[in-house]
């Protein structure tokens, strides 16, 4: 299973020159994170399995389609911090450090061609 992240072209009116690529949490249930959210979107209904040939026709129509978004960038701590084996179980992880990502809130529907 692949995780879909989102491309920033555009902040507010501003272009983005560099290269934003963000991953992100929706809250509209309109915007796909993985294949199985993709295929429950494009077929209105869930799926136990996904085969790659179904993957790929699905990612052929949709990744890479603009939207306009209402979001704010938030992050969170994740992996295990410095002397988390002093009080767990060694466990396998990340290291500890911050990471950012995008809550979507709203797909703006476009008005016109220019959107």
């Amino acid at each position: 299973m692949s995780t879909f992240l989102l491309k920033i072209i555009r902040i507010e009116d501003s272009v983005i020159n560099d290269t934003l690529i963000l991953p992100f949490k929706d809250e509209t249930d309109e915007l796909p994170s993985d294949d199985f959210e993709l295929y429950e979107l494009l077929h209105n209904k869930p799926t136990g399995s996904l085969s790659s040939d179904v993957i790929d026709s699905m990612k052929r129509n949709y990744v890479g389609k603009r939207f306009r978004i209402a979001a704010y960038e938030t992050g969170e701590f994740a992996g295990l911090p410095d002397g988390y084996e002093e009080y767990q179980d060694t466990k396998a992880g990340q290291d500890f450090h911050f990471r950012n990502y995008l809550t979507v809130i709203g797909i703006i529907k476009k008005n016109n061609a220019s959107d």
